[in-house]
């Protein structure tokens, strides 16, 4: 969304490829604070970081992926962390605002890593002066997270003020799960001792286990604070995957599990370089080993051809009627919009599916033919006459160019609105 923000204030339009470069500079801009919070081991550290990135499939894909929110909300949390380990309270206050923003569920996390650094700042000072550093911690998370909550108040009265509707009216459902938890902790203990994630998530929580021991200790090291903040990010995500209805109707996609498995190769990818027992000779070697897994486990670059087709069929769409609306299911709407060039196509959903952008219903008001796709409630099979009329969003269309492109298992076709005018400003171009 701040991407998106940032290109309508400086009126620059926000490709899929240019939203995908910046996510993925954002994703390794994040090296750098970790590095910080690595201190002695910063190299080791910010070297880990990229070896977690690509270290199993089930993460690396979810941290790429437009979709998901984790190449923004990964980095934001370890610049956060890193502003309150520097004492900078507005610094940590903006990156705050920002992780916070993309995910609701990173206020307890960053509560939690408050807590690190409260005991760490009990360690190098004083009782008094560690006070003051706990609130310095706590101090910018409790503004962002009463900004946030502003902003997001602001923006419901406004949507209900123009729109009819609040913005949570759009809300994904979240109920506690009651009758299943059984069932849902079963469901996440399998995912997380599946192949490859699991030795990670054995190893990275025995690691965290200890070093959470170890700082109520005196004799503790920025490891400790590393790996101690490290293994509660990853944890924190845990509860909620067992306790909320909304994953386990989702099959427990293993995209809701990015932050354990990140954080948890995060953590074992730089087990060996914290130890100050081993021998460079020994951190040297575990590093030859650690960049011929990398090697190994970097993707194959490939073309992906649903990406491929799907461009094409946006293309043709902003082509052959640039501007006007595309009527479709809930997923065929956006995605060729998205895909399209900026303002080409208006994506707008059936009328009984979630409509993101309700201020282009008055666009489907004030125009007389419009593209009409085969999918969600619209649903036809391809290549078959579809419907002679259709009744959306309070108005009346009846097909007028049927089927008149086609690509696989997806048609479109034109459709004129009946209402007196449209029959001929529909033949002049309209």
């Amino acid at each position: 969304g701040l991407f998106f923000l940032f290109g309508k204030l400086f009126h620059q339009p926000i490709s899929p490829t240019t939203l995908h470069l910046g996510s993925t500079f954002f994703l390794f801009a994040g090296t750098f604070p970790t590095m910080r919070l690595g201190k002695n081991f910063a190299p080791f550290a910010g070297f880990a970081y990229i070896l977690a990135l690509f270290a199993l499939p089930q993460s690396t894909s979810a941290m790429f992926h437009l979709s998901q929110p984790y190449a923004w909300q990964v980095p934001a949390l370890l610049w956060t962390w890193w502003m309150m380990r520097q004492e900078n309270f507005w610094g940590a206050a903006v990156w705050a605002l920002l992780v916070i923003w993309i995910s609701t569920l990173s206020v307890p996390i960053l509560v939690v890593l408050a807590l690190v650094e409260l005991k760490r700042a009990q360690r190098l000072t004083i009782t008094t002066r560690s006070l003051v550093l706990g609130l310095r911690a706590a101090g910018p998370i409790l503004l962002a997270t009463v900004t946030e909550v502003i902003l997001r108040q602001a923006h419901h009265s406004y949507c209900k003020a123009h729109f009819g509707r609040r913005a949570e009216d759009y809300r994904t459902p979240l109920h506690l799960d009651w009758g299943h938890l059984r069932e849902n902790w079963g469901s996440v203990f399998h995912v997380l001792s599946g192949p490859g994630i699991g030795p990670m998530i054995a190893i990275s929580g025995a690691a965290g286990m200890v070093a959470l021991l170890t700082l109520f200790r005196n004799r503790t090291s920025d490891r400790d604070y590393f790996i101690a903040g490290m293994a509660l990010i990853a944890w924190l995500p845990l509860p909620p995957l067992i306790l909320v209805n909304h994953f386990r109707w989702n099959d427990y996609s293993i995209r809701y599990f990015t932050l354990p498995v990140f954080f948890g190769c995060l953590i074992v990818f730089t087990l060996p370089f914290a130890q100050t027992y081993l021998s460079s000779a020994v951190k040297f070697l575990c590093a030859i080993g650690l960049i011929i897994y990398l090697v190994r486990a970097l993707p194959v670059p490939s073309a992906n051809p649903d990406y491929a087709r799907l461009a094409k069929i946006a293309k043709q769409l902003s082509e052959k009627r640039p501007g006007s609306v595309l009527l479709n299911g809930y997923w065929g709407a956006y995605v060729f919009a998205g895909l399209a060039a900026p303002g080409s196509v208006v994506p707008l959903p059936a009328d009984t599916e979630y409509n993101r952008m309700p201020w282009n219903v008055d666009t489907l008001h004030n125009a007389c033919m419009i593209w009409v796709g085969n999918q969600g409630g619209l649903n036809h099979p391809a290549g078959r006459s579809p419907p002679q009329r259709i009744f959306q969003y309070g108005e009346t269309f009846e097909v007028a160019q049927p089927l008149l492109y086609v690509e696989g298992e997806t048609s479109f076709s034109l459709y004129r609105k009946v209402k007196k005018g449209c029959e001929e400003s529909s033949k002049s171009g309209d």
